[in-house]
């Protein structure tokens, strides 16, 4: 009786450690497929985190070459300009300065202007004092006359990349004159003064001082302002170095 028991046991103890074998099996595969599940999505994301990447890259070098096209493009444009901007008529070589202008940003017709102010030769000085003046003088007016605070600011910010420059120094103290004085407003006033005393020393003009000093005495019969009497005073001290530096 027992013995017939033992052997009825033993298929059920095959079976049960079968399926417990099968469950083990079956829960290592369930991991492993789970595990290579995540390898292939993790390397489906790096493969498309590098591709959107080099298709950045790619983007980024595409707008640069474009860029670059485009500068050469107006840069030959320019260059193309160059012998009217030589021409005996006045007029011409004004517009021909306002189309080179149109076609290069503040930093590119700073640089052009000024290589031609020192070149050796004379007509090249010419023409590159001309640009210049042409480009500062409205940012002066603006910095002095215009009733936009915001529009004055915007313009003094520029005008400050000429402090080295005498052409920036001259239309300034022109807007001082006794005939466009009178048109200043306390803002204009303050901001020429403030202009002028952060300016290179080394480049003024001796007629330049002369005509600063005189201002100055005009300014202060008109009985400024404490801010306006400062900034007169700090210039004042200004020229006097200034002054030196010319001889």
């Amino acid at each position: 009786m027992e013995n017939r028991e033992q052997a009825n046991s033993k298929p059920v103890d095959f079976v049960n450690r079968v399926t417990t074998y099968i469950g083990i099996i079956s829960s290592i595969f369930t991991l492993i497929l789970g595990y290579l599940n995540y390898r292939n999505e993790q390397l489906i994301r790096d493969q498309k985190d590098r591709l959107d990447s080099l298709e950045f890259r790619l983007k980024e070098r595409t707008t640069t070459l474009d860029e670059s096209r485009e500068r050469v493009a107006r840069y030959n444009w320019v260059f193309g300009l160059f012998p009217a901007l030589y021409d005996v008529n006045e007029n011409k070589q004004t517009f021909t300065i306002n189309l080179v202008k149109l076609a290069l940003d503040d930093s590119e017709e700073r640089q052009l202007f000024n290589g031609l102010k020192v070149s050796p030769d004379e007509k090249s000085q010419s023409l590159g004092q001309l640009g210049l003046i042409s480009i500062i003088d409205p940012l002066v007016s603006t910095t002095m006359n215009d009733p936009k605070a915001e529009l004055r600011k915007e313009a003094f910010g520029k005008l400050t990349a000429y402090k080295s420059s005498p052409e920036a120094i001259e239309l300034v103290l022109q807007q001082f004159k006794p005939d466009q004085l009178s048109k200043l407003s306390p803002s204009g006033i303050i901001n020429g003064l403030y202009f002028l005393k952060q300016t290179n020393r080394g480049v003024w003009r001796p007629q330049q001082v002369t005509e600063a000093q005189q201002l100055l005495v005009r300014l202060k019969a008109n009985n400024p302002g404490p801010q306006t009497t400062e900034l007169i005073n700090d210039l004042s001290r200004f020229l006097t170095t200034a002054n030196v530096s010319l001889f």
